[in-house]
């Protein structure tokens, strides 16, 4: 396990965020604990796209419940959904692989928003879900220095809720606190394959 000065840094800096992610909690698709450990791990996550880790992390459970302040058993327990909904992915490698991680991108955020001002993350997930092989499960409910995982065997369990939804001034976005560099060709490639096929708009 890596020392607590360490893992302390996990909590260094800030990220982007928005606020249709608590449409995972109103819609139930994530129980208040499994949406806490999921909106932990964009946090856990590396940022740097120029690594090949951009996106995952390679924490242990003990780890993220240091980290969290939560007791022993609570990612085994709360984590299986997360990996079932494809929320987690374990790549070849051995790290998590954090799904919507690229909406903690200030920039991405500006565009979405621009096309409308409702982000909703049942779309995204659901887009993405085509993305990920079915592989048998082999979760192991005990504490080791490496992180215990999963992988999804079930469809997901909710269904692409869209209906059209008018632009309202109740989600606002301030751009004097996002980066106006614009999107890189990445961002949009993102964009256009995990939005613009489904034939809406986020």
């Amino acid at each position: 396990m890596r020392q607590l000065i360490d893992l302390q840094r996990k909590l260094h800096g800030y990220h982007g965020t928005y606020r249709g992610k608590f449409l995972l909690l109103q819609r139930k698709i994530l129980t208040k604990e499994e949406f806490i450990l999921y909106d932990a791990s964009l946090s856990f996550a590396d940022w740097d796209k120029d690594k090949s880790t951009y996106g995952t992390f390679d924490l242990s459970q003990l780890e993220i419940q240091l980290l969290l302040g939560f007791s022993e058993g609570y990612v085994s327990k709360y984590s299986k959904k997360l990996f079932q909904l494809h929320f987690w992915e374990e790549r070849d490698d051995g790290r998590i692989l954090v799904s919507g991680f690229k909406l903690t991108e200030a920039g991405l955020l500006k565009e979405l928003a621009r096309q409308n001002l409702l982000i909703d993350p049942d779309l995204i997930f659901a887009n993405q879900q085509s993305h990920f092989e079915k592989q048998p499960t082999h979760f192991a409910n005990k504490q080791t220095a490496s992180p215990k995982r999963i992988a999804g065997n079930q469809p997901y369990g909710f269904a692409n809720q869209q209906s059209g939804q008018p632009k309202s001034d109740t989600v606002s976005y301030k751009d004097e606190n996002i980066d106006d560099s614009g999107l890189s060709e990445e961002d949009k490639k993102w964009i256009d394959e995990n939005l613009k096929e489904s034939g809406g708009s986020l």
